[in-house]
């Protein structure tokens, strides 16, 4: 089902959200979300997700499920290098990725 060579295809349905902490403090943070998926359009699951802030360098990670998402939350302000791993694809990397 899934291409052993080929770049691996990303369908990152960005989603950004925005919510407050508490009553003392306010936090703005965002989400990214997405499904990953091969060059045929199938998911990919156990695909190794992630985000790195390019000015702090802090480094976000997660997995994709069953059905190829993923989600990253809290996420603060800044710009952002996404990278997606699984074995037997190549890697996918895209920079730029804005959180205000």
């Amino acid at each position: 089902m899934f291409q052993k060579s080929g770049w691996l295809v990303a369908l990152l349905a960005c989603t950004i959200w925005y919510g407050a902490a508490n009553l003392f403090a306010q936090t703005i943070t965002g989400t990214l979300t997405g499904t990953v998926t091969d060059a045929s359009g199938a998911v990919v699951p156990g695909a190794n997700v992630s985000m790195k802030n390019q000015s702090s360098g802090d480094e976000r990670t997660t997995i994709t499920n069953g059905d190829g998402f993923f989600s990253i939350s809290a996420v603060q302000p800044g710009d952002y290098t996404v990278t997606i791993s699984v074995r037997g694809f190549e890697n996918w990397q895209t920079t730029g990725i804005h959180f205000d």
